[in-house]
């Protein structure tokens, strides 16, 4: 491209031409003398002059659309960035609101599994207990059949009334024993007696009497301050007073 300087001017020096060729002495006096009235632009020179308007503001816009497209590509640059750390930060409070949620679901779940642990606990407590209650019930029958099993046979009256005297005796220390009462039909004769009570226990001083109010298995320690009844059904009558009490 040519680029044409336009000007409102012309100044020719007709002094300074130089003359070329066979007619150049005819060219240079045909050359107009120094002017200083403006030459006015030909249709030519204003179509340049026009097209280089529309091309200067064809740059201008072109620059001003190069600075918009940079300020454009800064903008994007900035939103990306922007629209990064939202995006981080909306992902850190995601994860806190997650393991937020998660503690709480969790503590509701141990809470949860605790009380229906505690109520599990609380009616195996009961059922044990209602259990241990049948089985003490249990027991109570079981000791009472065994004890009516042991003392109802009146024919063993002699030997436990025997045994219930010496383990009286052995347990009374610093008392003194005046006498033994027990029931005839226990004790028939004398040899019977002797037999029985041939102990050590039992000291040659200690007198035992054959005493007929007394019915069978029925026996008595007497000693200075008290008498005791050591006879095996009165013993086993408070047992069974005793093992009735606990089943209440």
């Amino acid at each position: 491209m040519v680029n044409v300087i336009k000007a409102p001017r012309v100044q020719v020096d007709t002094r300074s031409a130089v003359a070329i060729g066979p007619h150049a002495s005819s060219r240079a006096q045909a050359l107009p003398e120094w002017s200083d009235q403006p030459v006015m632009p030909d249709a030519h020179d204003q179509a340049l002059t026009r097209d280089d308007v529309l091309l200067h503001r064809a740059l201008e816009e072109r620059q001003a659309l190069e600075a918009r497209l940079e300020n454009a590509k800064a903008a994007l640059i900035e939103f990306e960035r922007e629209a990064k750390a939202r995006e981080e930060a909306a992902h850190e409070r995601g994860m806190a609101e997650g393991i937020a949620t998660s503690e709480a679901a969790a503590r509701e779940a141990q809470a949860t599994h605790d009380a229906a642990l505690r109520e599990g606990v609380t009616h195996a407590v009961d059922a044990f207990r209602e259990q241990m209650g049948l089985l003490e019930t249990l027991a109570i029958d079981l000791a009472l059949a065994s004890l009516e099993r042991i003392f109802g046979n009146a024919s063993d009256d002699a030997i436990r009334v025997s045994k219930t005297i010496a383990h009286h005796v052995r347990q009374m220390t610093g008392e003194t024993i005046i006498g033994i009462d027990v029931s005839p039909q226990d004790f028939p004769s004398d040899d019977s007696l002797a037999r029985a009570f041939d102990t050590p226990e039992l000291a040659p001083a200690v007198k035992i009497i054959r005493n007929p109010d007394l019915s069978h298995g029925e026996c008595t320690i007497r000693l200075h301050s008290c008498e005791i009844d050591a006879s095996p059904p009165s013993q086993l009558k408070r047992i069974r007073t005793t093992l009735e009490a606990c089943r209440s």
